[in-house]
């Protein structure tokens, strides 16, 4: 009944077998043993063919759902089992060659696709079904990109400059992108964010950028260099012309102009810009006038570099500081002049009259940047000499004096005054009433009863007083004649006159009386 099933005689187990007859036969006697025993005879078959995998710990791998990466430093080894009459041979196609055995470990050095095909024989000629592993060798790391956005000059950027970070890879695709500044600790990169750099101190800094992909491939770092300028332009005014500083008070003249410079320790500067009494801020271009209206005015400045750094801070909230105030006070007006004069004067009709006596005094008052000095000129001379003291003329004449008073800002006032030096006393004339009688004592001779008339005259104001004296006695205001002479004796009249200035004339009669 089975005998349909015995040539060609198939096994239906995988692995042992067994094939039994009834009795064991001696081999020699070819007899049944006895006591009888069942033969059985063993055999192993093996149907299957081995079972091969691939092994490739060493490197990495990523798999994005689609298309599997492997990573650089790829060993691939081809791990084949047979459990039954064991593993004859492995062979392998790379890429479209010819199949060859496996010696060892596949290498793998060309980036991009590959297709690894392989397979296993057993030693009864079982051959595995072929197998294929497509998959992408990345070898190159990626590359990262930054971008500055906002102010730069340059390597040179803002505290409000922005630094972005961004990284391509062309095969397994960017997974991590990483940065420090300088020598800090490292910091993973949070695509989108900016580089935060307002801790960073003014002066040059480094950032040290590299991504890695994802099968680790890890990009030769890359060293952004940038100079951060967060410091404000220095600014500074200069006075052209008249200043003068009191206290903290600081005064112009209308002639002053004031000049404003800023500079700046990196980027340079962009502009200047400066507000008088609250105005518009307008850009600075050349040295410029102050309102010429006298009082204080209140000037507000400020510089700007060409990385918005203002030298009057940034912050809105503190806007009424951002700029550097000078309070100025433009003094358009000299000081108010007035004179003194002591000693001798004399006025008469529009002419006032002095005596080399004459003290002429100068005063001035200013209530604003206050007095510097007094001058004066005499009759047209251009050159002012400075006043010292009180001023006293000798040269007889009609003289023109203008004198000036400066104040600290230069600001000049000028009065001027007209007058007549007189320097000569009245010119005194005298009379006898009788002519002289001889010569004695070489001198003339008159009688006892003559009579001595007097008289003086001045050719510019005119006599005040006329004196006179006989023989050295009392000083008599002389009124009519002067009589009363001694006899036998020599007697003398000293004679005083004077005008209206005090100037004197002196003068001594002598003659002999009988």
């Amino acid at each position: 009944a089975t005998e349909k099933y015995t040539n060609p005689y198939y096994f239906d187990t995988e692995g042992k077998n067994k094939i039994r007859s009834k009795w064991a036969v001696d081999q020699q006697s070819k007899k049944a043993i006895s006591p009888q025993i069942e033969v059985i005879w063993e055999v192993y078959v093996d149907g299957l063919a081995p079972t091969s995998k691939l092994d490739y710990k060493k490197t990495s791998k990523y798999y994005d759902g689609k298309n599997s990466f492997l990573g650089s430093n790829l060993s691939i080894n081809i791990k084949s089992i047979d459990d039954n009459s064991g593993l004859d041979q492995v062979y392998f196609s790379l890429n479209g060659e010819n199949y060859k055995p496996v010696s060892g470990a596949i290498n793998v050095d060309r980036e991009g696709d590959q297709i690894l095909k392989y397979y296993a024989v057993d030693k009864v000629g079982n051959v595995e079904k072929e197998k294929e592993k497509k998959f992408t060798l990345d070898l190159s790391p990626p590359k990262t990109y930054y971008n500055i956005t906002g102010i730069s000059d340059g390597d040179v950027i803002a505290l409000s400059t922005k630094i972005y970070l961004s990284a391509k890879d062309s095969l397994s695709g960017v997974a991590k992108t990483f940065y420090r500044i300088d020598n800090d600790k490292e910091v993973l990169y949070r695509a989108g964010s900016k580089i935060p750099i307002s801790n960073l101190k003014d002066g040059n800094h480094e950032l040290h950028i590299y991504s890695i992909d994802k099968v680790n491939n890890k990009e030769e770092e890359t060293i952004v260099k940038f100079y951060l300028d967060r410091t404000a332009p220095i600014i500074a005014a200069d006075i052209l012309g008249d200043r003068y500083l009191m206290g903290e008070k600081i005064f112009f003249s209308g002639r002053t102009k004031m000049k404003l410079t800023a500079v700046d320790n990196k980027a340079g500067v962009e502009n200047i810009l400066y507000s008088v009494n609250g105005g518009k801020f307008t850009n600075y271009e050349n040295p410029f006038y102050l309102p010429t209206v006298q009082g204080t005015h209140i000037v507000k400045y400020y510089a700007i570099d060409k990385m918005k750094n203002n030298s009057g801070g940034n912050s809105s909230k503190y806007e009424k500081y951002k700029h550097v105030i000078s309070r100025i006070y433009v003094d358009l007006t000299g000081p108010i002049l007035s004179q003194n004069i002591t000693g001798p004067t004399y006025k008469t009709r529009d002419t006032l009259f002095i005596s080399k006596e004459t003290k002429l005094k100068f005063t001035a008052i200013d209530k604003e940047s206050g007095l510097q000095y007094i001058s004066y000129s005499l009759d047209g001379n251009p050159d002012e000499i400075k006043y010292d003291g009180a001023v006293q003329i000798d040269e007889p004449g009609f003289h023109k004096l203008v004198y000036y008073g400066y104040d600290n800002v230069n600001n000049r006032n000028r009065a001027e005054l007209t007058f007549f030096v007189d320097s000569a006393g009245p010119a005194i004339k005298y009379n006898y009433s009788i002519a002289s009688q001889g010569v004695k004592l070489d001198l003339p001779v008159y009688p006892f009863h003559v009579i001595l008339y007097l008289g003086a005259t001045d050719q510019t104001i005119g006599t005040k007083e006329l004196f006179y004296s006989i023989n050295k006695g009392t000083l008599r205001s002389y009124s009519f004649s002067v009589s009363g002479f001694k006899r036998n004796k020599i007697n003398t009249v000293d004679i005083k006159a004077r005008d209206y200035l005090n100037n004197e004339t002196n003068l001594e009669l002598k003659f002999y009386i009988e």
